[in-house]
């Protein structure tokens, strides 16, 4: 059985400024060197913190979403499994929160809809983390195929 999230978007300067009073997890998405000073929170079970660049492909020595970024946060989410409250937070909260969070709504909630309607998700973040669960789940097939029949299928294995 499929676990439904309740995932929240917000940009760095909530984060930064914001307790919230409900227990749940934090994905901390900041610019390399540029980790935010989020505030102590007793309800804050764990926070995993990734810094990579706003970018949908390569670019110089800019550091971009990868793979292993992708594996971090479901093994995260695999380590707290029992939290269905999610933070993500990025600089703006326009481009790679709403990126992971349309994954996970996709993968979770199957539904992604509302985090295209409402902000502008990266693109290379959202197919890397469709890309990876279905590698992670032994789903062959590219994510542009991903339907709830199958999500549903797979979903007991994470």
């Amino acid at each position: 059985m499929n676990k439904t999230l309740n995932i929240i978007v917000c940009n760095r300067d909530m984060a930064e400024s914001h307790k919230f009073q409900f227990p749940h997890l934090m994905i901390s998405i900041f610019s390399p060197n540029d980790k935010p000073k989020l505030p102590i929170n007793k309800n804050r079970i764990a926070t995993l913190s990734l810094g990579f660049h706003d970018l949908d492909k390569k670019y110089n020595d800019y550091k971009i979403f990868s793979k292993k970024d992708a594996y971090s946060i479901f093994e995260f989410l695999k380590q707290n499994k029992s939290t269905k409250n999610i933070v993500i937070h990025c600089d703006a909260g326009i481009a790679r929160s709403p990126a992971i969070a349309a994954a996970l709504a996709k993968i979770f909630n199957f539904d992604d809809l509302k985090y295209f309607k409402k902000y502008l998700p990266n693109r290379l973040v959202y197919r890397t983390m469709l890309d990876v669960w279905c590698d992670r789940v032994g789903l062959k097939i590219p994510y542009t195929r991903l339907t709830r029949k199958n999500i549903i299928n797979k979903a007991c294995i994470f």
